[in-house]
């Protein structure tokens, strides 16, 4: 689990995104094409696939007890926070079984 985790938290490090951060701060221009592939996504990925992605980058980030790059994916979250709830995976809830109907 180490040598993953330091692997994806290494990926991050090196991304286009996390060193326009440290460059520029939390007012970084950082565009969606450079967030999605910080979380190894296209620009067809689904909502659901970034927010898994980005999830277990943090699961990294703590585990590897690396609170400034768990304050990078908090705030880029925060950026995006409109692509990661959005479209039809976004924050629609479903009830019942086999005719899933929004609640």
């Amino acid at each position: 689990m180490r040598s993953r985790a330091d692997r994806f938290i290494k990926s991050i490090i090196n991304s286009d995104a996390y060193k326009l951060y440290i460059e520029k701060g939390p007012v970084a221009d950082i565009k969606e094409f450079d967030f999605r592939s910080l979380l190894f996504c296209t620009m067809e990925s689904a909502n659901k696939t970034l927010r898994a992605n980005l999830e277990q980058f943090k699961q990294y980030a703590t585990f590897c007890k690396r609170d400034d790059i768990l304050i990078f994916l908090n705030s880029i979250e925060t950026k995006f926070k409109d692509i990661l709830n959005s479209g039809p995976e976004g924050n629609i809830t479903y009830k019942g079984g086999m005719f899933k109907q929004k609640t």
